[in-house]
């Protein structure tokens, strides 16, 4: 590959992340961008992959958030308060985790690895879920 087809493989994937991030968070939106191999696609068709890729694993970030929420709002002895605050700590930190993930990876595989992750982080906090 020669240095205009790097650079050109470089813009589209650029462009694409600017553009997804205005409807998808910025980590999903790399996350997605990274799964495409730019120089063997046009600027609309990677686009059009990274949308496609981006709904998914939102879907399944959301799938996770949902799980670990629903065992921190089942969790005995925490206040509203404190059930809020691991909620969002665990999206923070999940958050940080997706720039980490393998973009090629399936949605089983991303969605264990992120429940893992999250599970372990909670245990830090003496939550087990």
């Amino acid at each position: 590959m020669d240095l205009l087809m790097i650079i050109d493989a470089i813009n589209k994937e650029k462009k694409t992340i600017a553009g997804i991030s205005a409807v998808f968070p910025i980590a999903i939106a790399e996350l997605a961008a990274l799964a495409i191999d730019w120089s063997e696609v046009s600027y609309e068709d990677g686009y059009r992959q990274v949308e496609e890729r981006a709904m998914e694993l939102k879907n399944v970030y959301n799938e996770v958030l949902s799980t670990i929420n629903n065992c921190i709002e089942a969790y005995p002895g925490l206040t509203r308060n404190q059930k809020t605050m691991y909620e969002q700590m665990v999206r923070d930190y999940l958050n940080g985790v997706l720039p980490l993930v393998n973009p090629d990876w399936s949605p089983n595989e991303l969605k264990g690895y992120l429940l893992q992750e999250a599970t372990n982080y909670l245990s830090n906090y003496e939550i087990s879920c």
